[in-house]
């Protein structure tokens, strides 16, 4: 009998114990509910200053202290919850920002004394969902004297011994820091083409800066002339010649993408590595951009978004003293690597086979007129014939750049070119193979679907089409081309 109070005991002390949990954390759940308060840790807050609202109320002398509740109506005690439940939302807030610039100070290696970072604005996107910065801007002082103190010195060794095509020329001639004018090299092409292998070999060149992709911002969108497009058209070469001439000063739009997507920036292997896989901020500012891009003789840059035709306004510049390369490969082959893709599907730009051959053909008009009119610095290349001799064409593209078959491009082909690596963005390939996956992935419906709206294209640019899948075993793909 003994135990069996004990136990009654026990229920009921436990039955109270739930209710005065219940009736506690009515307050909590309630506040919880309230759009600011940020979940458990503002309800209970908010809760908490229900409690105590006749203190914070008559603190803030929006009440009378002399007015006990047990003489308010409903109205006035409605008033006073509100009036506190605002207090509450304040000061959660103040308490929460304190917390987050605190956290800021600490991350910089400061303490409580030291002043507070002013607020600034974060990302968002326009209506053409490009990322823009909202707000002002922080206020930072780049510490760019190490970085360039480290890398001169790396461009000194690698350029020793190196021969100039013209006698009599220096290293001090070709870097922009020094008044020099360095080689410029444009790779011009479309996604999935094989412009990131190129862009590669180039980058393996000595002394080489790499602009990749500055238009990246513009998300999956081809630049192209005419009446719809001719802003987008004028806003992209504005932006490729402040790249080349190293003023990233009013390329707000593409520092601002960079900060959020890292490949803006990581493939530029020169200077990623001194920006601690993006936690160094000063790597996204334009005073050390602009500073380290200059040190450079050698300056490449790919971009998948610009249509060749545009590239005229480029080569017409005399003072970019820049080559364009355009490149070309199978669109079966384009639109099967794209397929792998997520960013791709849903984009007309991208996953319309009709509009990529569409691009091929204005693509192949436009290149017979720039290699007429620029015959020694416009020039075409298709992917397959990269990949079959990757050596020798690298050998006739580096000449054509201005560039040289160094040892540490060679190097760079001997261990990418010979066997299968990595994922679908990966530069290791077995170049022989890598242009024909399609020829295997692709069901022939899907085959003879591209080749019925690129027919134009394909025969333009040397490509032969199949009439059957027996003929894929028996007849290449590749024809000989002819401009």
């Amino acid at each position: 009998m003994r135990y069996n109070r004990y136990l009654y005991m026990a229920v009921v002390a436990l039955v109270v114990f739930v209710l005065y949990i219940i009736v506690n954390l009515l307050p909590i759940v309630r506040y919880m509910g309230n759009p600011r308060s940020d979940g458990l840790f503002g309800g209970i807050l908010l809760a908490a200053v229900g409690r105590s609202e006749d203190v914070e109320a008559v603190e803030a002398g929006q009440i009378n202290a002399e007015v006990p509740r047990s003489q308010m109506g409903a109205a006035e005690r409605k008033r006073r919850r509100e009036l506190a439940k605002e207090w509450a939302e304040k000061h959660h807030w103040a308490v929460a920002e304190e917390k987050a610039e605190e956290s800021v100070r600490k991350k910089q290696g400061g303490g409580r004394g030291r002043k507070k970072n002013p607020k600034v604005g974060r990302f968002e996107t326009d209506e053409n969902g490009h990322y823009k910065w909202a707000g002002p801007r922080p206020e930072t002082v780049v510490d760019y004297v190490p970085i360039l103190n480290s890398e001169r010195p790396n461009i000194t060794k690698e350029m020793a011994g190196y021969k100039f095509a013209t006698s009599g020329m220096t290293l001090a001639d070709m870097i922009p820091e020094e008044g020099g004018r360095p080689i410029r090299a444009v790779i011009s092409t479309t996604w999935r083409s094989g412009s990131t292998f190129l862009g590669d070999v180039l980058l393996a060149h000595p002394a080489t800066y790499y602009h990749y992709e500055p238009l990246i911002h513009y998300g999956i969108k081809q630049v192209r002339s005419g009446m719809l497009d001719g802003l987008l058209a004028e806003d992209a070469i504005r932006v490729l010649k402040n790249v080349m001439n190293c003023n990233y000063n009013e390329l707000e739009a593409f520092i601002d993408y960079a900060r959020v997507h890292r490949e803006a920036l990581s493939h530029n292997k020169r200077l990623w590595k001194y920006c601690d896989r993006g936690r160094n901020s000063n790597c996204f500012e334009p005073e050390l951009l602009n500073r380290f891009c200059s040190l450079f003789p050698f300056q490449t840059m790919k971009t998948v978004r610009l249509r060749v035709n545009l590239t005229r306004a480029l080569l017409e510049d005399d003072s970019l003293n820049v080559r364009v390369l355009l490149l070309v490969r199978d669109p079966r082959g384009t639109m099967q690597s794209r397929g792998h893709r997520k960013w791709c599907a849903g984009k007309p730009d991208c996953d319309d086979p009709e509009i990529l051959c569409q691009d091929l053909v204005d693509d192949h008009d436009s290149a017979k007129i720039l290699l007429k009119q620029f015959p020694s610095r416009f020039r075409v290349i298709r992917y397959e014939d990269f990949a079959k001799d990757p050596t020798s064409q690298s050998q006739q593209m580096l000449r054509f750049l201005g560039f040289q078959m160094h040892p540490d491009v060679r190097k760079f082909l001997e261990t990418h070119t010979t066997r299968n690596m990595g994922g679908v963005s990966s530069t290791f390939r077995d170049s022989k193979s890598a242009p024909y996956h399609w020829m295997k992935d692709l069901a022939f419906d899907k085959i003879a679907a591209v080749q019925g709206k690129c027919a134009e294209a394909m025969k333009l640019w040397g490509y032969r089409s199949y009439t059957s899948e027996a003929e894929l075993d028996s007849v290449h793909p590749v024809d000989e081309l002819t401009m």
